[in-house]
C-alpha cells in the first residue's frame, strides 16, 4: 500500500467518526492505491513527520471536492461537495497549526488561494497542477529544515509569475531537488510519480476545470 492510500485510510476513518454527513456519503470499497503528494513529499524528504503528509493529503481532497471529484467521498450536489472541500482544508491546515509551523500554514494558504484564481481566471489546468508540484517541493524544503522565509519566498515568486500571466512548465525532479536534501529512489523515480499524479488528476492541456464535474 502507497503511503497516500494509508493516509487516506486514516482519513477516512477520522471522518466519518467525525461527521454522520460524510460517514453517510463515503464512496464504498475504501480509498483505491494511487500515487499521491504524500508519496511525492515523502521521496522529497525522507525523513519528514507523517503529519505533513497528512496535512497535505486532506489539503488536496479539498481541492479535488472543489474543483474536481474527491476521492473518498460519493457524488453529491455541488453545494455539498464545496462544503466539504472547505473541510477539508480546514482540516488539514489544523494539522499544520499542530506542527507549531506558521510557515507551512501560509504556504498551503497560499497554494489554495493561487488554485482559486487559476479556476476563477479559467486558466489551463495544467497550471494547478505545477502549482501543486511547487507547494510540495516547498513543503518538503521546509520539513528538511530549510528555512520557512526561503520557502515561503520560492513559492510566492512562482506565484507571482502565474498570477502575472506568465508559462510556467512542470517542475522537474532537478528543480524539485532545489528544496530538498536528495532523493532516495532517484530521478526515475520521481519522473513515475509526477507522470502518475498527471495522469491520476489533470486532464490534457488546455481543457479546463468544470466545478463539480
Amino acid at each position: 500500500m502507497s503511503l497516500t492510500a494509508a493516509t487516506l485510510a486514516r482519513i477516512r476513518a477520522e471522518i466519518a467518526a467525525g461527521s454522520s454527513l460524510f460517514a453517510d456519503r463515503l464512496a464504498p470499497g475504501g480509498p483505491p492505491d494511487p500515487a499521491g503528494f504524500a508519496d511525492l513529499l515523502a521521496a522529497a524528504c525522507p525523513n519528514l513527520g507523517k503529519n505533513y503528509g497528512f496535512a497535505l493529503e486532506y489539503i488536496f481532497e479539498g481541492f479535488l471536492l472543489h474543483y474536481r471529484q474527491g476521492r473518498l467521498l460519493g457524488p453529491s450536489t455541488p453545494e455539498f461537495n464545496l462544503l466539504a472541500g472547505d473541510y477539508m482544508y480546514a482540516r488539514g491546515l489544523t494539522y499544520l497549526a499542530e506542527l507549531e509551523d506558521l510557515y507551512c500554514i501560509r504556504l498551503m494558504a497560499d497554494l489554495v488561494s493561487l488554485c482559486s484564481f487559476i479556476h476563477c481566471e479559467d486558466r489551463d489546468s495544467a497550471r494547478s497542477f505545477n502549482a501543486w508540484v511547487a507547494a510540495t517541493a516547498c513543503l518538503a524544503g521546509r520539513a528538511a529544515g530549510r528555512p520557512g522565509d526561503d520557502c515561503l519566498a520560492s513559492f510566492n515568486r512562482f506565484k507571482s509569475n502565474m498570477m502575472g500571466g506568465k508559462s510556467e512548465a512542470a517542475l522537474s525532479p532537478a528543480a524539485l531537488a532545489e528544496f530538498t536534501a536528495g532523493f532516495p529512489g532517484g530521478a526515475r523515480k520521481l519522473d513515475d510519480l509526477l507522470a502518475a499524479l498527471e495522469s491520476l488528476y489533470w486532464r490534457a492541456p488546455g481543457e479546463k476545470f468544470q466545478h463539480g464535474d
